[in-house]
């Protein structure tokens, strides 16, 4: 599987998705597709505002592992 992130599909931050990264990796906001299949305008999730609680569970179940954060930092765990 390629490299995944956490992101938000917009206007909705209160599930965070994975997605695959945009190409440009200082992108911050693109149009994509999320692993459950949501296709909305996608932003990075900041190390600061992961929240496991806020996970999409169709994405953990299609993903099956926990996305790098931006900037690849683990963030707190």
């Amino acid at each position: 599987m390629a490299a995944t992130v956490r992101v938000w599909a917009l206007p909705d931050t209160d599930r965070q998705h994975v997605a695959e990264p945009p190409g440009d990796d200082t992108t911050r906001e693109w149009d994509g597709v999320t692993a459950c299949g949501v296709t909305a305008t996608l932003r990075w999730v900041h190390g600061e505002v992961v929240d496991a609680g806020k996970s999409c569970p169709d994405c953990a179940g299609v993903a099956g592992l926990t996305p790098p954060l931006e900037g690849d930092h683990p963030g707190p765990v």
